[in-house]
């Protein structure tokens, strides 16, 4: 499955997607330091089925570099711009470490965006400022 990648502008800069797949959307954000291409074995297995958005979150892969520090509801507000960039009113939202306290974000901030949430090995308390 080739995926296509694409750039999206947003709140915290130009972000890149890799986008495949036909169906219900689900996005996927990893962890911390890593880029999207860390569900390049889930993006395969449900691109059959689905369309997979694979997220370089801010300051990572081939997205532009931050600048600034940032909020969590920030990021939030990078998944609508990136559903609404793919032309999504909901998705399934993946996520894992940082990616899942992003997707707890998100799905608080915008329940009307989100059919499930799959968020593994995150808090949902506050990351420290230290």
């Amino acid at each position: 499955m080739d995926l296509v990648e694409q750039d999206v502008p947003t709140v915290l800069g130009r972000i890149r997607i890799r986008v495949g797949g036909d169906g219900p959307v689900v996005v996927f954000w990893p962890s911390l330091l890593m880029d999207g291409t860390m569900w390049a074995a889930q993006a395969e297995h449900f691109a059959a089925t689905h369309r997979v958005v694979l997220v370089d979150p801010p300051g990572h892969g081939g997205s532009e570099p931050l600048t600034r520090l940032f909020e969590f509801s920030e990021c939030a507000r990078v998944v609508v711009q990136v559903l609404d960039h793919v032309g999504a009113d909901t998705a399934d939202f993946v996520g894992n470490s940082w990616g899942g306290m992003i997707g707890a974000t998100f799905a608080a901030q915008f329940p009307d965006r989100v059919r499930t949430a799959v968020l593994m090995n995150c808090t949902v308390s506050p990351a420290a400022r230290s």
